[in-house]
């Protein structure tokens, strides 16, 4: 196990994912007991999909995810299994669709299903795709294998009872905070180090000026006021955000200055205000961000 670690900063982008720089450029994935289950081996039948063997959610939500989300546009993902079944997989990858009309083995730019050990597949894959260990994720449900894996410099997450939409979400976070400090990639995470980041995600304190588009202002109209506002943040020095918030925000967070709380006060949920929050140290403000609610710039107080 790993030490969490405390919120880094990330490069400012405006209410989008991380550039593909903070994403791996190849997911891969076992599948018995990661991504479906029961495992093969304990089938005595060819299975039907969703009838004998299903997948897991956070599968489901994973491989959703990467073939609609544009945000991984440029990104790759394989599969890699040492099941004995190797007929019943790759049959069931092309059965198991994980958007409309696309299977796992749509999505797949690479299989490795064959008994081996992982290191087998790992370097099939890195020839195969050019793709170096350090610029790779991997979800797998036993130890040895994610033990074996790191050493090569992947980072792997351990889903022990199965991928989980947070096991997913916290993957795809710790790859870009490594990254971000050039920390090492060859680790294994855990549920255990998603719960001890979260604690600490917890603690974060963030306010906001929002300016609401539509009815008389437009989005490039909110940028530009926006920007004026951070010029005079950084002459106005300490105190000058809250002063300009209490003023101007059209957020019902005015009246406290912007404080919009701790991630427990809800804001926790927003994808796109959490993306940005991490982009920051305390005491630094975002650049103009783009919302469904308009445009906004936050500053990070904890």
């Amino acid at each position: 196990d790993i030490e969490a670690l405390p919120a880094i900063r990330m490069t400012s982008y405006e209410g989008k994912a991380p550039p593909l720089a903070l994403r791996p450029k190849l997911v891969v994935f076992d599948l018995d007991n990661c991504m479906w289950t029961p495992e093969l081996y304990e089938l005595y039948n060819a299975p039907t999909p969703d009838v004998d063997i299903e997948l897991f959610e956070g599968a489901k939500v994973a491989m959703h995810e990467l073939a609609t989300d544009k945000s991984w546009k440029g990104s790759l993902v394989a599969c890699a299994s040492r099941t004995d079944e190797v007929q019943w997989a790759e049959k069931l990858i092309t059965q198991f669709e994980v958007a409309k009309g696309v299977t796992m083995a749509d999505l797949f730019s690479f299989t490795e299903i064959f008994p081996s050990s992982k290191l087998r597949h790992f370097r099939n894959l890195t020839k195969d795709s050019g793709i170096k260990y350090e610029d790779m994720m991997f979800f797998d449900d036993c130890t040895f294998n994610t033990v074996e894996i790191e050493k090569l410099g992947v980072l792997c997450i351990h889903v022990p009872y199965g991928l989980t939409k947070e096991m997913w979400r916290f993957g795809v976070r710790e790859y870009a905070r490594r990254k971000l400090n050039n920390l090492s990639l060859g680790v294994t995470v855990n549920n255990r180090t998603r719960k001890k980041q979260e604690a600490l995600d917890k603690k974060i304190r963030v306010s906001r000026i929002l300016l609401r588009v539509g009815k008389g202002r437009t989005q490039s109209q909110a940028d530009k006021v926006l920007k004026e506002y951070l010029k005079e943040i950084k002459e106005g020095g300490k105190g000058m955000f809250s002063q300009l918030a209490e003023k101007y925000s059209e957020c019902k967070s005015a009246k406290n200055g912007g404080d919009i709380g701790t991630m427990e006060s809800g804001w926790g949920n927003d994808a796109i205000l959490l993306r940005v929050v991490f982009t920051l140290k305390v005491g630094e403000v975002s650049e103009a961000v783009r919302s469904p609610e308009g445009m906004y710039i936050i500053q990070r107080t904890a």
